[in-house]
């Protein structure tokens, strides 16, 4: 259906010599791997299609081009030198803990490198000359080794690494997301690597990851044979230099591109997955983010700046990845007739309504007045929230218009292959949009609820004492004479809905029970918690339906609990993050070390119940224990693999997690 083949009745061929330079050298637009991860609106645009499709599109679209190495690399130092991995026997190395980072005791293995240390540099320029030499007499060679720290700002905390990072401001609310706390530490290792590098290998690159705490330029110059991987944060979804995260975007990517360290490959790393992506686990559709003439200008504006190429992280709407693939190829085309041509040939007789429909909603998605800052955090990065999406820019007014449009090039289509892609959009996009303006009208009406909640003071409760100790068995706990703390509330303070409605069927006496319980107003879910002087214990239950429950690629992913534990409501506080199959994490915030915390997890998924049910010392539940008439600040917050609103037994009224200022207060009795 999403494949265009021009019907001609004679094929004339003309027999002309072209040729042509790619506007950019690395044009890796779309990314196969990732398509299974992308929300329901955007694969359903592309007609869900497989891997193998998706890969003939890609070398359609002349994909590819110069090989470029970027992202994280030191994953595999793990098995190499930390410890030996039966399930990767062949890459262990041999035994070498001094080289990873220091003063993390108690996690069971750190997750960064030193940095500093010499013999790492040594470990990664061998690396390096190592991965360039075996590819002697290979075509295509890559010229680019890739350097890039593990995925978080959990550095090494030796002396020579602690004086080259910045601390966190104190007072500051929310620092953005791209900074240049760890850039001096960072690319100090870089360009001793590529020093080093350059003595044996002066025609090849390091290309070093810009990212996070280390995305913006350093204190001193970059050595010349580092290339860069610049990945900012948001998708620059706006032009707009009175947002300030937007703006600050627009800095760091100027002051990279402007200095001597333009004068070299450069690839952006674009998160083109957003704003689909951004309620990931939240239980909304957004707005979605096209913004084909956005990107025509953006695109023509790095070719401008002579950036090597892009990597898009995740697919994208069909009319934002046409422009990708067309203008990154050949940036001198018109935009405007690129766009008409997608409609014209794909929607055919109905391509009118449909530019109108895809260009009007461009324009709001794409204006500045639509993207308002946050007035208690104006340096928050560019992001799209449910209240953004359907009261600023999916009025009811649009609404009601794009839905005339839709009933237009609904009229119009003609052939069955017109009226397969229109439905194919009203499918996958439309109808998404229209549910989820209703869904937030629904949520509307609570708002004056959602105030005085704000207002109110956390949720309070009691831990009850035990008349039977269980000696740190939860099992042995006679769970009926503890009372039930209810879960009612998502994690924005809205009322929580029937769990998963579009994909559950209510058959048998157990699902009608549950229905017409949560038609009754019933808890999505239920807390309860006990001690007996020396164990706390807790008690979690949720109906999950038919549906059962799914593991996610880490304990904070998929379906699972995270509960939260602190002495005050400020740090040092602790997490649990608990998945169906009972494995956890426990963390520490605040404190200097990792939370020991002795927990027993058991758990049983029985007539569509979801029951956890754990026990810990209460010595180990904050930083000096948990004593009779103490007050214990807590919270359990359920995140969900389907799209489901996170609930909280404490709402935060914002999608973070850690917020202790907003956890309940339990008294121990």
């Amino acid at each position: 259906i999403c494949t265009v083949i021009p019907d001609r009745p004679t094929l004339d061929v003309q027999v002309s010599d072209i040729r042509r330079l790619p506007s950019m050298a690395y044009r890796n637009n779309l990314t196969v791997f990732s398509f299974g991860q992308l929300s329901a609106p955007v694969k359903g645009l592309w007609n869900d299609p497989t891997p193998d499709e998706m890969w003939v599109y890609l070398h359609r679209m002349r994909n590819g081009g110069e090989a470029f190495s970027l992202g994280h690399s030191f994953p595999s130092w793990y098995d190499r030198f930390w410890e030996k991995n039966p399930r990767n026997p062949d890459a262990w190395v041999e035994e070498h803990p001094e080289w990873f980072a220091h003063g993390y005791k108690g996690r069971p293995r750190p997750t960064q490198v030193c940095y500093s240390s010499d013999a790492v540099v040594s470990q990664t320029v061998a690396d390096a000359r190592a991965f360039f030499d075996a590819q002697d007499g290979k075509k295509n060679q890559n010229r680019f080794y890739a350097l890039g720290p593990d995925d978080n700002d959990w550095f090494c905390k030796c002396a020579a690494c602690i004086k080259l990072i910045q601390p966190r401001p104190k007072g500051v609310k929310s620092d953005h997301f791209s900074n240049g706390r760890a850039s001096d530490y960072w690319f100090t290792f870089c360009n001793r690597v590529a020093r080093e590098l350059r003595r044996t290998h002066p025609d090849k690159y390091v290309s070093a990851l810009t990212y996070s705490c280390y995305a913006a330029h350093p204190g001193f110059q970059v050595e010349p044979n580092i290339a860069l991987n610049l990945a900012l944060e948001g998708n620059m979804c706006i032009d707009d230099p009175q947002n300030i995260a937007n703006r600050h975007i627009w800095e760091l990517y100027g002051k990279w591109v402007a200095s001597p360290a333009g004068q070299r490959p450069i690839v952006l790393y674009l998160y083109t997955e957003f704003p689909e992506a951004a309620p990931w686990g939240a239980g909304y559709t957004t707005f979605p983010g096209f913004r084909a003439r956005l990107s025509a200008r953006q695109i023509k504006r790095y070719v401008k700046d002579n950036i090597f190429g892009i990597l898009a992280e995740f697919p994208t709407t069909q009319l934002n990845q046409y422009m990708y693939n067309q203008l990154t190829f050949d940036a001198e085309q018109d935009a405007e007739t690129l766009i008409n041509e997608f409609f014209d040939l794909y929607y055919g007789s109905a391509a009118a309504p449909m530019r109108k429909l895809w260009l009007e909603i461009e324009e709001v998605f794409t204006s500045p007045e639509n993207w308002p800052l946050d007035p208690d955090n104006p340096g928050k990065d560019v992001g799209i929230s449910e209240r953004t999406s359907w009261r600023l820019m999916g009025t009811t007014e649009r609404m009601s218009r794009w839905a005339g449009y839709m009933s237009e090039a609904t009229a119009a289509a003609r052939t069955e292959t017109e009226k397969a892609r229109v439905a194919l959009f009203r499918k996958a996009e439309w109808e998404p949009m229209v549910r989820a303006k209703q869904q937030w009208d629904n949520k509307a009406s609570h708002d004056n609820d959602i105030e005085a909640l704000k207002q109110a003071p956390p949720p309070s409760a009691r831990i009850a004492r035990l008349k039977t100790p269980a000696a740190g068995d939860a099992g042995k706990v006679d769970w009926g004479q503890v009372q039930a703390i209810p879960i009612t509330r998502d994690l924005y303070g809205y009322p929580a809905p029937p769990l998963r409605p579009d994909t559950r069927e209510v058959a048998g006496e157990v699902e009608a029970r549950v229905a017409a319980e949560q038609a009754a107003g019933a808890p999505r879910a239920e807390i309860r918690l006990a001690h007996d002087g020396r164990h706390l214990y807790v008690w979690l239950r949720e109906h999950v339906g038919a549906d059962g429950l799914a593991m996610g690629s880490s304990v904070f992913t998929g379906d699972g609990w995270e509960l939260f534990w602190a002495a005050q409501r400020d740090k040092p506080y602790r997490q649990v993050g608990i998945t169906p199959r009972c494995a956890f994490e426990a963390h520490a915030y605040g404190e200097l070390s990792t939370w020991e915390s002795g927990i027993k997890i058991a758990a049983e998924l029985k007539d569509g119940d979801w029951t956890t049910i754990l026990s810990l010392p209460m010595t180990h539940v904050v930083s000096g224990g948990l004593k009779s008439g103490q007050t214990l600040y807590f919270n359990a917050i359920r995140h969900y693999a389907a799209p489901v609103p996170t609930v909280a037994l404490s709402p935060h009224f914002v999608r973070n997690h850690h917020v202790p200022e907003r956890l309940a207060a339990l008294v121990v009795e």
